[in-house]
């Protein structure tokens, strides 16, 4: 409790919690000087906060099959995505899918640097096909006697009628369209 003394040299016992700041200052609090603390709202707010940050988070760390099946669509997606823009102006820009003993590879041939992913994660499936009609998954299961490959030409396009699926576990991961465009999803 501060005491403020009267002009006459005396005390008094009246007790100031709170300092008015003065008008128009931006470098002290608005309101008191001497007052600390948080009010509810800010309290709600943080609390708010954290539980919407481990809401996303814990899940994640839960199960990781469906953690690690995102992370390589997304993977194969941006490989795709390159092995299209490369294309352009070149002929034999190839998208390959094989198994071996270590796991299924994503690749690419026919660049100077070609991107490949190494997919070794246990429990994941690869399969691919050419979409014979709209609606259908043609994905059949890539194995070391039965490899995939999808050729763009110089206009980056590929020569299927309603494009090619890809699938991780048996899910519409991946689909390329004829025009040569990659996007997650099925082929619609």
């Amino acid at each position: 409790m501060v005491l403020v003394s009267s002009a006459r040299g005396g005390s008094v016992g009246r007790s100031r919690p709170c300092r008015k700041a003065r008008p128009f200052s931006f470098l002290s609090q608005p309101n008191c000087v001497a007052c600390s603390g948080f009010t509810i709202v800010e309290l709600v707010t943080v609390i708010l906060i954290a539980g919407i940050v481990l809401a996303m988070i814990v899940p994640r760390f839960s199960s990781t099959t469906v953690f690690d099946r995102e992370t390589t669509g997304d993977r194969m997606l941006s490989i795709a995505r390159i092995a299209q823009g490369s294309a352009f102006g070149r002929s034999g820009v190839t998208i390959n899918l094989s198994y071996s003993s270590t796991g299924y590879v994503f690749s690419t041939s026919g660049l100077s640097k070609n991107p490949s992913l190494q997919i070794d994660q246990a429990g994941l499936v690869l399969a691919a096909g050419n979409v014979s009609s709209i609606g259908t998954n043609p994905c059949t299961a890539i194995t070391a006697n039965s490899p995939f490959s999808v050729t763009f030409n110089e206009q980056a396009e590929i020569d299927q009628n309603y494009g090619v699926q890809i699938c991780l576990n048996g899910a519409e991961t991946l689909c390329i369209s004829p025009a040569g465009f990659a996007h997650a999803g099925a082929c619609l």
